[in-house]
């Protein structure tokens, strides 16, 4: 289940990243055809001031900080593999908040599959899920190993 963890931890830091710096990009292409735009329908002679890019919200990188809260349990581990099971439990439900908290971009998005909010929502609620499903298998078989007596793993 660490391996698990830390596989989608990184994975939603790098879907964070990649969601604000594509962001950026996409607010400067705009910028530059407003601009372009401008240019194009102002008198000639004229000087058309640049349209400044909108600025990026820094909740493009909410997906970095659910993998860096999962990648926080997992140091926890490494440094104490007693607190594993609480550590799981902890990455679980950051999990189950990362699954749900995933879709609010696409809602908001108005389910506009062109922006970049969108995708990176639906593929961070996609890791999101799987990691709670794979913790929640990894759970089960815990228990049925410690209700038969043999060790877990």
């Amino acid at each position: 289940m660490t391996n698990n963890t830390l596989f989608v931890g990184v994975a939603l830091v790098i879907l964070g990243l990649y969601g604000y710096f594509n962001g950026v990009a996409e607010s400067k292409k705009k910028a530059e055809e407003a601009t372009l735009k401008a240019k194009e329908a102002a008198p000639p002679g004229e000087t058309v001031p640049a349209v400044e890019p909108e600025a990026v919200s820094k909740t493009a990188l909410i997906p970095a900080g659910v993998g860096a809260a999962l990648l926080l349990c997992v140091a926890a581990v490494v440094f104490n593999n007693n607190l594993l099971k609480h550590a799981m439990h902890a990455a679980a439900a950051i999990g189950v908040i990362g699954f749900v908290g995933g879709f609010m971009p696409v809602f908001r998005g108005g389910f506009d599959w062109s922006k970049t909010g969108v995708k990176v929502g639906v593929m961070m609620s996609l890791a999101c899920g799987i990691l709670v499903g794979l913790a929640v298998k990894s759970f089960i078989d815990a228990r049925k190993a410690r209700e038969a007596g043999q060790p877990a793993g």
